[in-house]
């Protein structure tokens, strides 16, 4: 029997003098698919039999026996296992050990009268239903080696009655789309109880993946259908988890591969200056659906409103009069990203330093109840001119004045983690994101789906966001993602 990486032992009995193979092992009751046979072979296959009770009592235990008979018939090994989670599994004596809710020979047993036996105890669960024994049986010639030795298996079956019975899963979990090319996916699973189905409560988990998902409804009968809110691309695996009024759980899995889609462009500088007939270059990046900068191979087409000319590769070149601001364009695969250029006779942004700001009111994990006020630390080697909030990527907000304070108000949002990010714009167009700092929302009377859990929008990307929202103010419209 081969090593599990786990467990430095193996199963099968052989002389004593042979120390290294002297334990048992779990994982070869055939529970699994693989049996002592697996390296164990050429002797002769013995017969395995499981007794004792059929029957047993909802928590209650009892004395089952492991029969190996026939086969080389020198020494003996065994493993047991069952199929519930929730059944226990203990030793019956001083020759079997359990390890990982399974049962295994603590040393080789010789056999007596043509046999080897061993006895343990199944404490059964707390629900109904029924427990699946698996056990294998090595019988084993003693040469010191894998050789003429072989196993057999069996299996045997124990009636659990009285208790409750847990949930299970009737329907599996499903997303739709299960390819997600915008920010969300329906989920959709269906539990069966002995109890109404009403009853049982679904509640929805990152199992793995890239990043956190919002999930609503979630932790309620209803959560059975929810809408899953991603916040950034990758694969995942949501797990749901089915409870019953007994606090017995039934759990599934299902996957989910969100695609970064491209679904706006940015300009940098967002907003530039020049001089009569003088140039300014630009530059422009797509970016996905949570605002991330996507390496597209989309080749950019550009174009100035007024001012000036744009050259193929983004070059502004202005003409005589001054004025502006002038609207210039990057036109790529149906989206369009903008910005805007003023011609003066003084150039005034040769400030490139862009600000610093950061969260001051709060530390990351604070939970934020009811109206609360945000507070920014930003400074400029010469001014700020405004700070933006964002929660969860959502613009909620813009201070233009120091203390570049904003009240939020949680009932606006349902409760849980989310994530601030502050992005803050000098006098010269600069702009800078602060680290994302996670906090929890507590609000106990917020609606399941409302609030950013409703918006699209996500964690951005510092500089898309910055670009992007510093764009938009200069346009008067909404800080955001292009779209």
């Amino acid at each position: 029997m081969r090593l599990r990486p786990w467990l430095a032992a193996v199963l099968l009995a052989v002389p004593f003098a042979a120390r290294a193979n002297q334990l048992g092992a779990v994982g070869y009751s055939g529970k699994q698919g693989e049996s002592c046979n697996t390296c164990h072979a050429g002797g002769a296959a013995p017969t395995v039999t499981l007794t004792g009770p059929s029957t047993l009592p909802a928590g209650q235990s009892g004395t089952y026996t492991l029969t190996i008979t026939g086969g080389a018939g020198a020494r003996a090994g065994m493993n047991v296992a069952a199929d519930v989670a929730e059944a226990r599994l203990e030793a019956g004596g001083s020759d079997t050990t359990a390890f990982s809710n399974e049962l295994h020979h603590a040393s080789p047993k010789p056999f007596s009268g043509g046999k080897a036996t061993f006895t343990f105890r199944l404490v059964a669960p707390p629900f109904s239903g029924t427990v699946k024994l698996f056990g294998a049986g090595n019988s084993c010639n003693g040469n010191g080696n894998d050789s003429g030795d072989r196993a057999g298996l069996t299996t045997f079956s124990v009636s659990v009655t009285g208790g409750t019975t847990a949930p299970r899963i009737a329907t599996a979990p499903s997303a739709t789309p299960a390819v997600v090319t915008g920010i969300s996916s329906r989920l959709s699973v269906l539990g069966a109880d002995d109890g109404p189905e009403s009853a049982l409560t679904y509640t929805w988990s990152v199992s793995s993946g890239p990043g956190a998902v919002r999930f609503s409804p979630n932790g309620t009968n209803a959560a059975k259908q929810a809408t899953a809110t991603f916040f950034r691309a990758g694969s995942y695996v949501l797990e749901v988890r089915v409870a019953d009024a007994q606090g017995q759980v039934a759990a599934s899995t299902v996957s989910a591969t969100v695609e970064a889609t491209f679904t706006g462009i940015a300009i940098t500088p967002a907003a530039g200056q020049v001089l009569p007939k003088g140039t300014r270059s630009f530059s422009a990046h797509g970016v996905d659906q949570f605002g991330g900068a996507l390496a597209t191979p989309a080749t950019f087409e550009w174009q100035a409103t007024s001012g000036g000319a744009m050259s193929p590769d983004g070059v502004f070149t202005a003409g005589t009069a001054l004025g502006g601001p002038h609207i210039i364009q990057a036109l790529a695969m149906g989206k369009a990203g903008t910005a805007t250029v003023t011609v003066v006779s003084e150039l005034t942004e040769d400030d490139t330093t862009p600000p610093t700001v950061s969260l001051a009111s709060h530390r990351a994990g604070a939970t934020l109840t009811g109206r609360v006020t945000l507070q920014a630390s930003a400074t400029d080697d010469r001014a700020v001119a405004n700070v933006e909030y964002l929660l969860d990527g959502v613009s909620i907000g813009v201070a233009t004045a120091a203390p570049w304070s904003l009240v939020l108000d949680t009932a606006a949002y349902p409760s849980g983690p989310a994530t601030l990010t502050l992005v803050a714009t000098d006098t010269a167009g600069n702009a800078a994101a602060s680290p994302s700092v996670a906090v929890v929302l507590d609000n106990a009377t917020s609606p399941g789906a409302g609030g950013c859990a409703a918006a699209p929008g996500a964690p951005l990307t510092a500089l898309a966001v910055a670009l992007l929202a510093s764009r938009r103010r200069r346009l008067g419209g909404t800080p955001g993602p292009s779209t």
